[in-house]
């Protein structure tokens, strides 16, 4: 109560330091809209401003949320991306859809307020694309990070020889992007199996 501060209305509207925009306001309630804020998010108080120059203060009522990172920031279906930042719920209780480059991911692993893991959908590219990383909240806020994701061009098998056999059979693959982007391969699978072993391993053959 007594927003206004004995005044007519609300001349300033700040969150975390940051002034907003009034959109209304009496002695019960006020409206705004905050503007962009800082880089990396951060917390702090909601001051209103009356015309007559008295201020009321929320201490810490206020965290602006930020994606501080994404590792890896670039792969293409199933790499396992890890999203870091401050207030990543931005209100809400929980994450309603993950996008990376406008494709929204097939899997969500975890989350909570600074920490997502999700799982790439399929987007075959023929060439490196970069787009946002958003995230949807169940209260429909967004926090979003722009050009934060590429999409590379997905890993092809293009042979396999021989493509029967039994075990102990040797077989050979052969591809471009075979490792995903990543360093090593940990596993294959032939007809749903995992092999005995991978003798030797490389982006172009296996």
């Amino acid at each position: 109560s007594r927003l206004l501060g004995g005044g007519e209305r609300i001349a300033t509207v700040e969150f975390a330091g940051v002034e907003g925009f009034v959109v209304s306001s009496s002695d019960t309630e006020v409206q705004a809209r905050p503007f962009e804020g800082p880089d990396g998010g951060g917390a702090g108080d909601v001051v209103l401003t009356s015309d007559t120059g008295v201020v009321v203060r929320a201490p810490g009522a206020w965290t602006y949320s930020s994606i501080n990172s994404i590792t890896p920031d670039s792969g293409q279906r199933g790499t396992v991306v890890d999203i870091t930042g401050v207030a990543l719920f931005a209100g809400g209780s929980e994450v309603d859809e993950v996008r990376l480059g406008g494709v929204i991911v097939s899997n969500v692993v975890s989350a909570n307020e600074t920490h997502i893991r999700v799982i790439p959908g399929t987007e075959n590219v023929v060439e490196d694309q970069i787009g946002n990383a958003v995230i949807i909240l169940d209260n429909g806020q967004s926090v979003t990070a722009v050009d934060a994701w590429t999409y590379r061009i997905p890993g092809t098998i293009q042979s396999i020889v021989p493509d029967r056999g039994q075990q102990s059979t040797t077989v050979t693959l052969q591809g471009i992007n075979l490792l995903g982007y990543g360093t090593v391969v940990s596993d294959v699978t032939l007809v749903g199996e995992s092999v005995a072993s991978i003798n030797f391993q490389n982006d172009t053959y296996i």
